[in-house]
């Protein structure tokens, strides 16, 4: 259920709630009147509670699936940066071996000159 239609719901549940709360403190009620309107004060109680914590479970669920989704994406950010570290390793790799090679050509060009 969308939250707008559960808010309106849950309005209207808590109004009749009230109601029945208020009736209860009515003089002059027989037992059975009492009895209908505490039985009837307890259910709507118990409704309001049902679609309370039917949004928290799925305010829990959507939390769960962006947790999962976040987690996912760390994962995979992660693996391409294990990648990109590879890739800058054999970069780091092959500079030295330039400059190294860069180097021996030097020394070797100084001691033929």
């Amino acid at each position: 259920m969308a939250n707008t239609e559960r808010l309106i719901v849950l309005q209207k549940v808590r109004a009749a709630k009230n109601a029945a709360s208020d009736a209860r403190n009515t003089p002059g009620l027989s037992p059975d009147q009492m009895k209908t309107l505490e039985d009837l004060y307890v259910d709507l109680d118990n409704q309001e509670d049902t679609i309370l914590n039917e949004a928290l479970d799925e305010r829990i669920a959507a939390l769960r699936a962006a947790g999962d989704r976040l987690e996912a994406v760390a994962q995979t950010i992660s693996k391409e940066m294990a990648k990109l570290e590879k890739v800058a390793d054999l970069v780091d790799k092959a500079a030295k071996a330039i400059k190294i090679l860069a180097d021996i050509t030097g020394q070797a060009a100084s001691l033929i000159a």
